[in-house]
């Protein structure tokens, strides 16, 4: 591939082969590269975003584009029954190893704080964040009432030395250069200092059952790590493993989200003069080849549904706006109906618009023709919307494809 690609962001090698290439799209008025490149690493067997990735358009991705304060679903740092049911999870991951409740603890990338907020009910003494996001900050200080520096991971607004336990709550499958992030938690940890991170894990992502190529087509997820490379970056970067497991992140069985915890330990050692060395694992490649394969039989399935309401030409109406939508709009072939309007009840959402289509609110679908259509595209909110749709006695179609 071109050397302006993005190389391995844990070996640094520029060799690499094309594993997936992905459209996926965004708001309008978001800034970030549409096109996906995912690629394998020649030399460490690591999966990445092979495109290149500037950390101050991610940055202002995060500080401005992003919806993470405006959403109740994953990854928004909240305390729906999902947040609370994954929190239960690192509560016992914390337990088993053990970790004193007393020492300070600050969330990397908290979001809104509702992980801040239930360690604190959960006994907690001394629990504080740091966000990039300015309004996830407000949200957690007015509905939570914890403390919440504004800063980035690879920046941390921190004295020297001054934390005892860092946590990186799926912060680390977005991060462009991870020996700058690691550093940073090194130089604000305390000697004998532990950071706790929890990502996806790539080597499961076909258990995943929110939809098609979710969450390989997530676009600011551009880390898709296993066990063996998340090590690998800590143990380079001078951490030992304290304990690392396999996981599910699960609400009620239904939305399964394979994922990686571990705890890591600052090590207390002197670093060699020669670096750790790194020896090629191939389990990764074979795995994510695997959920290509099965993806791609899955989303030609959900083409077959599209294809048939685009030769009809019935009004087509996108309910749920969502990280599974914009994934499907283009690789499901969603774009190529007769779209009219695309619905979420998020507000901010509702001001903004994807591929020139108006985000409306779902009342809607209170006036639209009898022949009409709707894409259910939130594996989340499925549920609500069908109980939604048959109480306003919606007569059209309804395809859910999440």
């Amino acid at each position: 591939m071109k050397a302006a690609y993005r190389n391995c962001p844990i070996c640094k090698s520029g060799q690499m082969s094309k594993q997936i290439e992905l459209d996926v799209y965004d708001f309008d008025d978001v800034s970030l590269e549409r096109n996906l490149v995912i690629v394998s690493c020649e030399n460490c067997g690591m999966i990445y975003n092979g495109c290149r990735v500037d950390d101050n358009d991610l940055d202002s991705y995060y500080e401005n584009d992003a919806v993470y304060d405006s959403v109740e679903g994953v990854g928004s740092g909240g305390l729906t029954q999902w947040d609370v049911d994954r929190y239960n999870g690192y509560l016992e991951f914390f337990e088993a190893i053990p970790v004193n409740k007393d020492i300070m603890l600050t969330d990397v990338g908290c979001a809104r704080g509702g992980f801040l907020a239930y360690l604190r009910e959960h006994g907690f003494t001394a629990v504080s964040g740091v966000e990039i996001n300015p309004r996830c900050a407000q949200y957690a200080l007015t509905n939570y009432s914890v403390h919440v520096d504004i800063g980035a991971a690879n920046k941390l607004p921190l004295p020297d030395n001054s934390r005892d336990f860092l946590t990186y709550n799926h912060v680390f499958e977005h991060v462009n250069d991870l020996y700058r992030v690691i550093k940073e938690a090194n130089r604000v940890l305390k000697k004998d200092g532990m950071l706790f991170i929890d990502v996806p894990d790539a080597s499961r992502y076909g258990d995943c059952s929110i939809s098609n190529f979710y969450p390989a087509s997530i676009r600011e997820h551009i880390n898709h790590f296993d066990v063996y490379h998340l090590q690998m970056v800590l143990k380079i970067a001078g951490f030992d493993c304290v304990k690392c497991d396999q996981r599910l992140a699960s609400y009620q069985s239904r939305f399964v989200l394979p994922t990686i915890a571990g705890v890591f330990r600052k090590s207390t050692i002197i670093q060699p003069q020669h670096p750790v060395k790194i020896v090629r694992n191939d389990a990764l490649i074979k795995s994510f080849a695997k959920y290509i394969e099965d993806g791609h039989f899955a989303l030609n399935n959900s083409r077959k549904l599209v294809s048939e309401i685009e030769r009809s030409n019935k009004p087509v109406y996108v309910w749920g706006l969502g990280l599974e939508f914009f994934g499907l709009y283009g690789m499901a072939g969603i774009k190529d109906c007769n779209v009219k309007k695309l619905i979420d009840k998020n507000l901010q959402k509702q001001s903004r618009k994807v591929d020139g289509l108006e985000v409306v609110g779902p009342e809607i679908l209170l006036n639209v023709p009898d022949n009409s259509c709707v894409f259910l595209t939130s594996a989340q909110h499925k549920d609500d919307m069908l109980t939604h749709l048959k109480k306003i006695q919606f007569r059209g179609e309804v395809i859910p494809l999440s």
